[in-house]
C-alpha cells in the first residue's frame, strides 16, 4: 500500500553478521568473567560452532530476529518522521509554497506527499476525491514528490512540473482530478493533451514547465520530504498524525470525525 524509496539501511546479510559479530564481542569480552559459567566456551572457535549449530538447528530465529530488528527500526524512523513533522507542520498545512485542493480556507486539513505515478497514490485518489466532496472544509495541501524517475523521461517530475504550471493558470485541481482520474499512461503527450483539454494557453503551459520558478518549487518539495525524512508516497498528515501507504477514506475520515469533534467551533 506504500511506494517506499531506498532507505539505505543494511542488507539483511550485513545485519545477521553484524548481529552474529556483536554477539560474538559480547561472549568474548564476557568469557574471562564468567569462566566458571556453563555457557562460557573455551575460545573462540568453540563458540562460532556453538552459534552456527544453534542457527542450524533453529533457523527460524534468524527471521524472527530480522522482523524484530526491522520493528525496531520502523519504530525509530516513525518516532524521528513525527518529530520533524511536528517542527514544521505549519509548513506543511500552509500550502503556500506547495498546491492546494478542496476548501482553501477549510479548517481542517490534510497534507499528501504523492507523485503522479505512484499506483499507491493513484488507488488513494478515490479516497481524496471522496473526503473532498463529504468534508466541504477539508483543505488539502499537495506537496509534489516525484519518487519514481530515474529513466530517460522523467515522468513523474514532468507530471509534477505540469501540475505546479497548471495552477499558475489556476487549474491545479482540475489537472490533478483528470490525471489521477484517468487510466491512461502517464506520457508527455498525455500530459499536455490534459492540459489543453482543461483549456490552459499551450505556450504559457509549455513556458512555465520549463520555467525557473517551476523547476525550484517541484525541487524544493522534494527536498522538503527528503528532509524531514518522508519514505515513500502516499504519505498522509492530518491532525498530527502520519499515515504511510493508502490507508483507506474510513480511516482518515474517522479522524477528520475525531478532529471536528474535539473543536466543534
Amino acid at each position: 500500500m506504500f511506494f517506499q524509496k531506498a532507505n539505505g539501511l543494511l542488507s539483511f546479510g550485513n545485519r545477521l553478521a553484524a548481529v552474529l559479530l556483536s554477539g560474538l564481542v559480547i561472549a568474548c569480552s564476557d568469557k574471562n568473567e564468567a569462566s566458571n559459567d556453563q555457557f562460557a566456551f573455551a575460545d573462540e572457535a568453540a563458540f562460532e560452532t556453538a552459534v552456527k549449530d544453534f542457527i542450524v538447528n533453529n533457523p527460524e530465529v534468524i527471521l524472527e530476529s530480522m522482523g524484530r530488528l526491522r520493528e525496531k527500526q520502523q519504530r525509530a524512523q516513525n518516532a524521528e518522521l513525527e518529530a520533524n513533522i511536528a517542527r514544521v507542520l505549519n509548513v506543511l498545512e500552509d500550502g503556500s509554497e506547495a498546491n492546494v485542493i478542496g476548501n482553501p480556507d477549510g479548517d481542517i486539513t490534510l497534507v499528501e506527499f504523492f507523485d503522479f505515478r505512484c499506483g499507491y497514490c493513484r488507488r488513494g485518489f478515490k479516497d481524496i476525491q471522496a473526503l473532498v466532496a463529504n468534508y466541504p472544509n477539508l483543505k488539502v495541501v499537495h506537496w509534489q514528490y516525484p519518487l519514481l524517475d530515474g529513466d530517460e523521461t522523467d515522468i513523474s517530475t514532468m507530471a509534477a512540473r505540469a501540475a505546479v504550471a497548471a495552477g499558475l493558470q489556476g487549474k491545479y485541481e482540475d489537472f490533478y482530478m483528470a490525471m489521477m482520474g484517468s487510466d491512461e499512461q502517464i506520457s508527455p503527450d498525455f500530459i499536455l493533451a490534459t492540459a489543453l483539454g482543461l483549456g490552459l494557453d499551450e505556450e504559457t503551459f509549455k513556458a512555465d514547465i520549463a520555467s525557473d520558478a517551476v523547476i525550484q518549487k517541484v525541487d524544493a518539495s522534494l527536498t522538503f520530504g527528503n528532509q524531514i525524512g518522508i519514505g515513500g508516497t502516499p504519505t498522509y498528515i492530518l491532525a498530527g498524525n502520519v499515515f504511510p501507504g493508502a490507508v483507506g477514506y474510513d480511516r482518515l475520515a474517522q479522524v477528520i470525525e475525531n478532529a471536528k469533534a474535539a473543536d466543534p467551533s
